[in-house]
């Protein structure tokens, strides 16, 4: 019998790659991969959520509701009426939802004590139907809790970069020399790294493109309270149900930017040791 040595290296290497394919096959076939699969399908679930809300100008990103995000996109998905969409939202949306969210404001200390005597009217306002009231009361604060938004972060050293800046001017397609308004600031704190996700650069653009518009197109009155027209006295339609929740629901999500930056500013010293 011939002994080939390199015959039974190669016998002897494909033994190992066996035994150790078995294993891996074995390991393989006891994972549970349930939780990869739950986590795909919810994120798939949520991608499709941001779809319909920002086709819909619904600024209801803070949602985690499971229920009411799947009744969404359904809706959205069958072409429900503006009307039967609404009605929904509305009725998620009610009295007692909002005053939560008011005392959660009021739990927030990163907007001025002084700006809350104002916030907490407004709120009362449009539970007892006053619309005109609510939407324009919010709508000329609106700046002013972006202001302490900027404040927040310039307390914690949270500035953009040069590259992020210009990254800023690319993705809304915002004009460089526009950068230090207010509503180029307000960009820059929704683009800030590590908390430009889904649901903020979604939220940026319907602050952009539909509450601070500014064109002579009057195609979202109808439906949007828009804070330069409503400020200057353009807009006259405002004062629904639909014009003050979403008044509401944009200065929620500002507030809660405010907090975010500050939780953020907080972690990133213990990453450094500074805190």
């Amino acid at each position: 019998m011939n002994n080939n040595p390199m015959l039974d290296n190669m016998a002897n290497a494909l033994t190992i790659l066996c035994d150790a394919v078995d294993k891996i096959v074995e390991r393989v076939s006891k994972f549970d991969y349930t939780k990869i699969i739950d986590l795909i399908d919810a994120v798939g679930e949520y991608a499709s959520y941001l779809t319909a809300i920002d086709e819909l100008h619904w600024p209801l990103y803070d949602v985690e509701d499971k229920q009411f995000r799947h009744k969404i996109i359904e809706l959205h998905k069958s072409n429900a009426s503006y009307n039967q969409i609404n009605d929904v939202v509305f009725s998620y949306m009610s009295d007692s939802y909002i005053e939560s969210m008011k005392q959660r404001w009021l739990s927030i200390t990163t907007i001025k004590p002084e700006r809350y005597p104002i916030l907490s009217q407004a709120i009362e306002l449009h539970n007892l139907g006053y619309y005109y009231a609510s939407t324009s009361l919010l709508m000329c604060q609106l700046y002013g809790v972006s202001a302490d938004v900027v404040s927040v972060a310039k307390q914690n050293q949270l500035y953009l970069t040069k590259d992020d800046k210009e990254a800023v001017t690319e993705v809304f397609c915002f004009d460089a020399k526009y950068l230090n308004t207010e509503r180029g600031q307000l960009m820059q704190m929704l683009f800030i790294s590590e908390m430009n996700t889904g649901a903020w650069y979604s939220f940026a653009k319907y602050i952009k493109e539909v509450i601070l518009d500014s064109s002579s197109d009057t195609s979202l009155w109808t439906s949007q309270p828009l804070r330069n027209k409503i400020c200057h006295g353009d807009q006259l339609n405002f004062g629904s149900k639909e014009h003050s929740l979403k008044a509401i629901l944009t200065i929620d999500l500002l507030i809660k930017l405010s907090d975010e930056l500050r939780i953020y500013a907080q972690q990133k010293n213990e990453e450094n040791g500074d805190a």
